[in-house]
């Protein structure tokens, strides 16, 4: 549509895309618009011409948690030293965070991959991470289509207290998806606990 025809005298000081999403739903309220006022800078045009937003996407159940925390700080540093963006997400289990996040936030593709960490994703969440169609890695006991990253707990544990190397280290499954397995530790790091 000509712009002439899309504004006004009336729309000046308005954001451009915010005017136009509005007098195109306007037109046919069928049509779902969504409106992403933002200004032109290198970074835009950059990502418009290649496709790529120089944003990975990191996905962590709980930032309450030392294990999370210490994970987040590692991966920051990793993306800023490779002047990589990072959007953030909680998707604490069984909450409206978490299924609004896999159902909308991860259809958007704002990212050039998604890193998740520990968060036990159902079948039809590790679906979804897949269907994504950007590089997905996941840290964690499940790889199925991802790249994993697991983490030693045992010799983990040792450095953290060299006396557990006389220490019998359990792991449990918990049932996560119809009977499906979760691998303990990632429960474990949950509660704040090493297995």
């Amino acid at each position: 549509m000509h712009r002439q025809i899309l504004f006004t005298a009336d729309d000046l000081g308005a954001a451009k895309a915010t005017v136009a999403a509005a007098r195109l739903r306007a037109q046919n309220p069928l049509v779902h618009i969504e409106a992403h006022p933002s200004e032109v800078t290198a970074a835009n045009v950059r990502a418009l011409v290649t496709g790529r937003t120089r944003t990975i996407g990191v996905v962590l159940p709980a930032l309450s948690r030392w294990f999370f925390a210490r994970v987040l700080e590692g991966i920051q540093d990793a993306l800023l030293e490779r002047r990589y963006d990072l959007a953030l997400y909680g998707a604490p289990p069984n909450s409206p965070t978490r299924r609004e996040m896999f159902e909308h936030f991860l259809s958007r593709k704002r990212f050039d991959g998604i890193i998740a960490v520990g968060i036990e994703p159902r079948t039809h969440e590790l679906e979804r991470l897949v269907d994504f169609g950007k590089p997905v890695v996941s840290v964690g006991g499940y790889d199925a289509g991802t790249n994993a990253v697991s983490i030693d707990d045992t010799a983990a544990g040792r450095r953290f207290d060299p006396g557990l190397s006389r220490t019998r280290i359990n792991c449990h499954l918990f049932p996560v998806d119809a009977g499906k397995p979760s691998i303990g530790p990632d429960a474990c790091r949950l509660s704040g606990s090493i297995c």
